[in-house]
């Protein structure tokens, strides 16, 4: 039997255009974009959807729908997060954050600083009443009309949520005693406390902690409804 070994060929390479994740395409488009700065000597405008793909990868966010006012993503808890992303190729000199329109409804800001090929160095969340009050601060055209914060400014006011530190995210040793009573979200494997109300960082802590005792893919639904039972749980 004959086979037509370039249609054959032809087909197969269909599906895997078919098949490519999201994941797939993003990693095409980096190095299209550092290619571009090469040449063109500024950013493509693709860093505002790699930063927010990135974010909810790594703290288990749900990116919102393209017409969605106010927020990009939402936690395990619904909390609403804007995203704001920054990319240098040196990780230097990150400039400011982009406009943050206080008018739409959101509950926090997080802030994802990529250098290189487009990797991530690391993530920062502001609550929104920080963001609203250090914007208000008189004396800057930038942050009172224009709603615009420098990266350094942002730090000031916010918590890093990626990369993990050796004992987990920033928290004081009262957070860390009262994550149950207070309603914050605790790993039921190593009793961690997540920062806010939900499960920010969840991604990194697991894939980084536990993985060896359950893949993330499944042990975060059961986390995510409160089913998972762990070592920490009672």
């Amino acid at each position: 039997m004959h086979v037509d070994v370039a249609k054959k060929e032809s087909e197969i390479a269909a599906l895997r255009q078919v098949t490519r994740t999201e994941k797939d395409i993003l990693a095409e488009v980096r190095a299209l974009a550092v290619e571009y700065h090469q040449l063109a000597g500024k950013p493509l405008g693709v860093t505002g959807e790699i930063g927010e793909f990135e974010a909810a990868e790594k703290l288990g966010l749900n990116l919102a729908g393209a017409r969605t006012v106010g927020y990009d993503a939402t936690d395990g808890d619904g909390r609403r997060i804007q995203i704001k992303s920054r990319w240098k190729r040196d990780g230097a000199n990150w400039g400011r954050v982009s406009r943050i329109d206080v008018s739409k409804e959101f509950d926090s800001v997080m802030l994802v600083l990529m250098r290189g090929n487009y990797e991530v160095h690391e993530i920062w969340e502001a609550k929104r009443h920080d963001v609203i009050e250090r914007l208000s601060e008189p004396g800057s055209k930038a942050r009172n009309e224009r709603g615009q914060l420098g990266v350094s400014q942002f730090m000031s006011i916010a918590r890093k949520v990626w990369p993990l530190s050796d004992d987990g995210y920033m928290f004081s040793q009262d957070d860390k005693s009262s994550g149950k009573s207070s309603g914050k979200k605790v790993c039921p494997e190593c009793g961690h406390v997540f920062w806010g109300n939900g499960w920010v960082g969840i991604d990194a802590h697991w894939r980084s902690k536990h993985e060896q005792v359950m893949p993330y893919e499944k042990a975060w639904p059961l986390l995510s409804s409160g089913t998972y039972v762990g070592s920490a749980s009672s």
